[in-house]
């Protein structure tokens, strides 16, 4: 499941079908470790539920704020938003980088 929906992530348009579809994918990491039965494992699945419930609300959040502002949940049409939005864009570069574990987050130490 988690490959599929990984794979589903890179053909995606809507920016919210993005963000769910990657949540999916976080969901079966997460599930395949939890029922590896190991304590090492379990923390670890847990530590990534906590992190990835702070990355995907924000990530939801901001992409309503997008929808509310430009009328559109469409990749395509969001070009120049770090002219229209500086502010939100340093949000959501970061939650973007915390959702894909890069060193600095706590979705690297879990998984």
């Amino acid at each position: 499941g988690s490959i599929v929906a990984a794979l589903l992530c890179l053909f995606q348009v809507d920016l919210k079908f993005l963000i769910a579809y990657s949540s999916i994918a976080h969901m079966g990491l997460m599930m395949s470790s939890m029922m590896n039965l190991n304590l090492m494992s379990m923390n670890g699945g847990l530590l990534m539920m906590l992190a990835h419930g702070l990355c995907s609300s924000g990530l939801f959040c901001i992409a309503n704020i997008i929808y509310e502002r430009l009328g559109s949940r469409s990749v395509m049409l969001m070009k120049g938003l770090i002219n229209i939005f500086p502010s939100l864009n340093i949000w959501w570069f970061l939650l973007v980088i915390c959702n894909m574990a890069a060193p600095p987050s706590i979705n690297l130490v879990s998984e």
